[in-house]
């Protein structure tokens, strides 16, 4: 039946936006980070999340994979993307696409952000919104990820999507040339028991798995260095453990800033820092 194939699909990754933070906690912290809905054109697409940040007076940050961005425009009409806040549905008004963003180039993953406008009225009690970092942070540096994605990178199964959770991990790469960052951590969570793992998560190095991609590197401060594009699952070292690597698109990085000034101009509402 079809309903058991879009289980089965959903359950495989196939259409959920890829890449909760395995490894993270619970939290109800952060605010500003909610989940994204997205009911795309095509019936395999329904019910596909995202997580976003809300960055300004009507204006959400997200990954433009989420969002089915291809050379400056999305497929998914603004209408049938929404998040939860305060108990209250807000839907999308426009989507703004960066636009180098290309499909078939996304797995460069340095222009994969977008912006979705929403009515700022829509939100009586807006959260401390996330400035904009306008400077790359320090290789080695500790970060903050914050997403709702499943809390296991290579379960068959969905486990734990659609609950919020962060946790701390460290830059492993700052590659300023093509504007993105990497990070290192778990792709299983220390309770989830597989490969006899039987402690309770910890909330330090972790990773990203499906429903993560759009989710926010925050600064010590609480700003946002980047957005999470995806990354590949593998084994690292340890054999016994399993790691990934996670791309995020840089905030500083010049496509990125380039983004930032054409979404001004077409009314996105945000701040830069460099704290």
């Amino acid at each position: 039946q079809l309903s058991d194939f879009l289980t089965l699909a959903k359950a495989v990754g196939k259409i959920t936006c890829a890449d909760s933070i395995p490894n993270g906690l619970e939290t109800s912290s952060f605010p500003a980070v909610v989940q994204l809905n997205i009911k795309a054109n095509s019936i395999l697409a329904d019910g596909a999340m995202c997580t976003g940040t809300l960055i300004g007076k009507g204006t959400l940050l997200t990954a433009a994979h989420c969002v089915d961005c291809d050379g400056g425009k999305s497929a998914v009409h603004s209408k049938n993307v929404n998040f939860n806040f305060n108990n209250e549905t807000i839907e999308g008004e426009s989507i703004i696409c960066h636009p180098g963003y290309f499909k078939e180039e996304a797995t460069r993953g340095d222009t994969d952000m977008a912006i979705i406008l929403f009515d700022p009225q829509s939100i009586k009690k807006p959260p401390v919104y996330p400035k904009i970092m306008n400077r790359s942070p320090k290789l080695g540096e500790t970060v903050t990820l914050v997403g709702y994605g499943r809390n296991d990178e290579e379960a068959i199964l969905i486990t734990g999507a659609g609950t919020k959770r962060a946790g701390s991990t460290t830059l492993t790469k700052i590659d300023e040339t093509n504007g993105v960052l990497n990070t290192r951590g778990y792709s299983k969570s220390l309770g989830v028991s597989v490969f006899n793992w039987n402690g309770r998560p910890t909330g330090k190095n972790v990773g990203t798995s499906f429903g993560d991609s759009g989710s926010p590197m925050l600064s010590s401060g609480g700003n946002i260095y980047g957005v999470l594009s995806g990354g590949p699952a593998d084994k690292g070292k340890n054999k016994d453990i399993p790691t990934q690597t996670s791309v995020f698109v840089s905030s500083s990085g010049q496509f990125s800033q380039d983004f930032f000034a054409i979404a001004k101009i077409m009314g996105a509402n945000f701040e830069f820092t460099s704290k």
